[in-house]
């Protein structure tokens, strides 16, 4: 009878052991399980937090790579500005100075042009120029006297027409003196066409020298003066006589024109129908070298008119002193 208690208390106490057992197995399945839901929770919420990151760092490196790119865009266009403004300023510059190249070409000839003929000018009304040699000269001093007259006053003529075809502006740059340019120009040609010698010395000349004093005088007590015919060219006239000297530069389709010499000059004045254009003048050329008291006025009033426009093209008295500027007087009888 014991011997059944005792193997029946170890069986009981089998089967208790084999509870607790049971128990701890499940029990540490239950903690494995929660230990593996808490991990994939874990896991799960640390991924999300991870991406939410990843997403945000994204969204912010794409940000600022935009923002560099705009930044980029925007270095790239003030760099494509400065350089367009660089190269209109350049272009800009070169083309001032390129016309001021152009202005300085013609500026110089008419200078010389305007200055020899105030000299031959000059020269009649003081110092009886034609009367030396026209009438009193040897024969090759009296076609001198008369031919290069003419030259002096057609060459004139020619650069003035050079000008007036390929320089828009004498003075680039400067209005001001563009416009006292054009205003001298004007009154030299009033000073050859007009039919009222007084109203261009009183409207049209800066300045009135002595020497116009003096035909204003003359002009009051003998109004025929004024509309003097002697050594008058018309406007039509003036360009004529500017276009017979021009002359292409290099090959015949040059864009550039320039004035013939006096040899060049001789040579087209044996043809007729040059020769034409001067016979008024060469007519007119002869009856000062004996008439100059009474048929000078005009060149008087030339005289004036070329000194103007010369101290507009020379204000610094490069090529002739200021005091070789006098406008002489008519001589008296």
């Amino acid at each position: 009878m014991e011997a059944v208690a005792t193997a029946a208390l170890a069986v009981a106490q089998t089967d208790v052991s084999a509870g607790r057992g049971a128990y701890t197995a499940v029990l540490v399945a239950v903690i494995s399980l929660l230990g593996t839901l808490l991990v994939a929770v874990i896991t799960t919420v640390g991924g999300a937090r991870l991406q939410r990151r990843n997403a945000a760092l994204e969204e912010s490196i794409a940000a600022r790579s935009n923002e560099a790119d705009e930044r980029i865009k925007h270095l790239e266009h003030e760099h494509d500005v400065a350089r367009f403004e660089l190269e209109v300023s350049e272009r800009a510059k070169a083309e001032e100075e390129s016309r001021d190249a152009v202005a300085r070409r013609y500026r110089e000839p008419l200078l010389m042009a305007a200055i020899e003929l105030y000299g031959r000018l000059r020269n009649i009304v003081g110092d009886d120029f034609l009367g030396a040699f026209l009438v009193r000269g040897r024969p090759h001093e009296k076609r001198y006297a008369e031919n290069h007259t003419l030259y002096q006053v057609a060459q004139y003529f020619c650069w003035v027409e050079i000008v007036r075809r390929e320089v828009q502006f004498l003075a680039p740059g400067n209005e001001a003196q563009q416009q006292e340019l054009e205003a001298r120009l004007q009154t030299v040609s009033a000073a050859f066409s007009s039919d009222d010698l007084r109203r261009v010395m009183l409207h049209r000349l800066k300045n009135l020298p002595g020497a116009c004093e003096v035909l204003m005088d003359r002009m009051t007590a003998d109004a025929r003066l004024r509309g003097e015919p002697t050594f008058r060219l018309f406007r039509g006239e003036q360009r004529a006589l500017g276009e017979v000297l021009t002359v292409p530069l290099g090959a015949a389709q040059s864009a550039e024109w320039g004035c013939m010499g006096y040899a060049q000059f001789m040579e087209a004045l044996s043809r007729p129908a040059t020769a034409a254009w001067f016979d008024s003048l060469r007519e007119d050329i002869a009856e000062l070298s004996t008439n100059l008291h009474d048929r000078g006025s005009r060149l008087v009033v030339i005289q004036a008119a070329l000194v103007e426009l010369i101290d507009a093209l020379d204000p610094q008295n490069t090529r002739s002193p200021h005091n070789d500027r006098e406008v002489v007087a008519l001589p008296q009888r």
